[in-house]
């Protein structure tokens, strides 16, 4: 287990710019690979499952990332985080992300199971769209958070049943958490009901986050008025409802 090998996008150091661990620091993991092919997503790049070479910004290479080759263990993972905790920690968790990372099954458990061996003390942070199985047997004791990103057609660009967020979700008792939903000022009042509800039904005890998407222009009075009256709709259903944008592109940080 400690040989599976995995397809990275890059590695990089930064502050939380997204959900309810807004503002930590952490250590960034992409994960190449998604299927899914979202309209808003800011890391098309990594959507390749076998992406050829990877970025790592180590900490002596300031802004400029040195590229390595791909596919790399989850034993030489960790020996590249270890590298960065030791050069610049401390850090409050690493953020494992995507890409999806739940493509890669096998080598996300091994990658985290290995890191929790050497830094036991350090969380770790899982974020996924939640539309493919969770070896939560497997993770159970390695992921400290889960963000959920539930799929809005409206933002996204193509409809998700919901019934497969209502699989995953159940089966996190395990973990904290939070759900985020991205929103666009084309976004339906009947979208947000269904997923406050879904948020309420399954996770009750996590933060339900409307997320602005971030690059259209929310300061019309048009849009603040649909922004307002989102906010209003899931707060009426999910009391742990709030609107998060996306912090870090605000303060043009990684």
């Amino acid at each position: 287990m400690n040989n599976q090998r995995g397809f990275l996008a890059e590695l990089f150091t930064s502050h939380q710019g997204e959900g309810s661990w807004l503002g930590l620091r952490q250590i960034f993991l992409r994960l190449a690979g998604c299927r899914r092919k979202c309209q808003y997503c800011d890391s098309r790049w990594a959507r390749p499952a076998r992406l050829k070479q990877w970025k790592f910004y180590r900490p002596e290479s300031g802004p400029r990332p040195v590229r390595l080759k791909n596919p790399v263990s989850a034993v030489e993972t960790v020996d590249y985080l270890e590298e960065i905790i030791q050069q610049t920690g401390p850090f409050h968790s690493l953020a494992i992300t995507g890409g999806e990372p739940l493509e890669q099954p096998k080598f996300l458990e091994a990658l985290t199971r290995i890191f929790k061996t050497r830094f036991p003390k350090m969380r770790i942070l899982l974020e996924t769209n939640g539309l493919c199985p969770l070896p939560s047997a497997r993770l159970k004791g390695y992921i400290d958070f889960m963000a959920v990103d539930i799929k809005l057609k409206s933002a996204c660009g193509y409809a998700v049943g919901f019934k497969k967020y209502k699989e995953f979700l159940s089966s996190l008792s395990w973990t904290a958490g939070c759900i985020k939903a991205i929103i666009s000022p084309s976004s339906m009042l009947k979208e947000i009901e269904a997923a406050a509800k879904l948020a309420r039904q399954f996770r009750p005890e996590w933060d339900f986050i409307l997320q602005p998407v971030t690059g259209k222009q929310w300061n019309s009075i048009k849009n603040q008025r649909v922004l307002e009256l989102l906010s209003q709709k899931a707060l009426e259903i999910n009391p742990r409802a709030r609107i998060i944008p996306q912090v870090h592109r605000l303060m043009g940080i990684k």
